[in-house]
């Protein structure tokens, strides 16, 4: 898509904080879908990703993080992805969850080597979560002349126009900002908490507390 290829484009004529910040924006605003995966599943660790993610926000603001460090991690989150393969998995977050691990994974990789290629992968995420999410809970529509095989109408959906809103918002942000400083990070990751499809704040998964 045009729109990414141009975030991507500027991205890389700032600092590679800057971009690194941005990715891991975008990561924030997956989290909740892979929690609400791990939630209604009962597989996996909610915090995997989360802390993973505060190592990346960690790093922003001054900690150090080895070469091996992060691949290791890397190779935990892909170890613990979930595979339906035997089509065991019923939610519908089973794909935001894994595209989730993705993005946080290749934003990972971005604190060793923040390239065009690796932001976009992680573009790439936020864009394949928004689709499919949006498949399954308008296919209904369907009925109602609607053609579902022309995807067009996903793009034009407020929830997939709010997302490419904040993505050029964390641009325009980054942009005006010389350095990534603790204002820039609680910024951007507050700011992550009232877009994307969020789960928990729509009420489309609620966390039962077990009362002992």
């Amino acid at each position: 898509m045009n729109n990414q290829t141009n975030t991507v484009d500027a991205l890389m004529l700032l600092s590679a904080e800057h971009r690194i910040a941005f990715a891991a924006s975008c990561c924030e605003r997956l989290l909740p879908n892979y929690e609400a995966f791990v939630v209604q599943e009962k597989f996996g660790e909610k915090l995997l990703l989360r802390n993973a993610l505060d190592e990346v926000w960690q790093y922003l603001k001054g900690a150090n993080i080895s070469n091996e460090h992060v691949h290791n991690l890397i190779q935990l989150l892909e170890d613990s992805a979930p595979s339906d393969l035997e089509n065991e998995f019923r939610s519908i977050f089973l794909t935001a969850a894994q595209e989730a691990i993705a993005a946080v994974s290749y934003t990972l990789e971005c604190c060793l080597k923040p390239t065009a290629d690796i932001l976009t992968k992680v573009c790439d995420q936020l864009t394949a979560t928004l689709e499919e999410y949006l498949s399954i809970v308008n296919s209904p529509i369907a009925g109602n002349g609607v053609d579902m095989d022309d995807i067009g109408w996903i793009y034009q959906s407020p929830l997939f126009i709010s997302e490419e809103n904040k993505k050029r918002q964390d641009l325009e942000f980054l942009q005006s900002r010389q350095i990534v400083d603790d204002f820039v990070i609680e910024t951007l990751r507050h700011s992550a908490t009232g877009v994307g499809i969020q789960p928990f704040r729509r009420n489309l998964c609620v966390e039962l507390i077990e009362l002992t």
